[in-house]
């Protein structure tokens, strides 16, 4: 029996070392992919750095750019104002010129037919009156 155990504590002890000759054969292929991964990561923090200035820069441009806008907008829009204001103006002179001239054209308009009217009433008048006389 004692014999038995001691094979037994034997094979474990085979089975135990070649247990860890295995995990020790996994953790150098994951030592390996570690640093791959390592070498990986390090290539593309060197390749993204020029990318990532390139985009601030970028930005920056972009932001300059749109403040330009903002403020090409806001003269344009001043702009807008200043002709409608001036077209407005315009409006109220026209309306104003119109008034302070229509109604002494319309009154000189009637004076000139009520004369004219009058003059023929007068000529008819003296026409018919001669030809009775």
């Amino acid at each position: 029996m004692e014999i038995l155990l001691s094979i037994l504590q034997a094979v474990l002890f085979v089975v135990l070392i070649l247990f860890i000759l295995y995990l020790t054969y996994l953790l150098r292929g994951v030592a390996k992919s570690v640093k791959a991964i390592e070498i990986d990561v390090g290539e593309i923090s060197q390749k993204a750095k020029p990318v990532l200035e390139n985009l601030e820069s970028l930005t920056s441009r972009i932001n300059n750019i749109s403040s330009t806008i903002e403020e090409q907008v806001a003269t344009v829009k001043d702009a807008v104002g200043l002709v409608k204001e001036t077209f407005d103006d315009v409006e109220r002179i026209k309306n104003k010129v119109r008034s302070a001239i229509e109604d002494p054209i319309d009154e000189f308009l009637s004076t000139r037919n009520a004369i004219i009217k009058g003059v023929r009433v007068f000529w008819q008048t003296l026409r018919d009156y001669s030809k009775k006389v």
